[in-house]
């Protein structure tokens, strides 16, 4: 599965599709404009990816690939403790690093390699 942001007339559309003979399938979407959100962007992106991934059995999810973009430690923590594999590309001289285990994680835990940031 592909998770991806595009403009249409204006207004947002996040769209998770799903990857077939080198095609993207529309499988969930969700529209909003930046002048009338009610909540914040990530609430809208974690809970398109929660809805979708409740479609499936634990064990039997599929791959999330993301762009850079989304690389937000607090979201990929929550993927993590959620169970959720995820993919995000990046730039080749990025690294990301993660010290704990998946239900001990916390958004500190990440780092960017570009930085050489390491935690206490």
């Amino acid at each position: 599965m592909i998770l991806d942001q595009t403009t249409l007339r204006g207004i947002q559309t996040l769209l998770i599709g799903l990857v077939f003979e080198g095609r993207v399938l529309p499988v969930a979407f969700s529209c909003f404009t930046y002048r009338t959100i009610q909540k914040s962007q990530n609430i809208l992106e974690h809970a398109l990816i929660l809805a979708l991934m409740s479609c499936f059995p634990v064990e039997g999810r599929p791959l999330l690939i993301m762009d850079h973009g989304y690389a937000r430690a607090a979201l990929l923590v929550k993927l993590l403790q959620e169970g959720i594999p995820f993919l995000v590309r990046a730039k080749s001289n990025v690294l990301v690093y993660c010290q704990q285990k998946a239900s001990d994680a916390s958004p500190r835990d990440f780092l960017d390699g570009r930085r050489g940031c390491v935690p206490s």
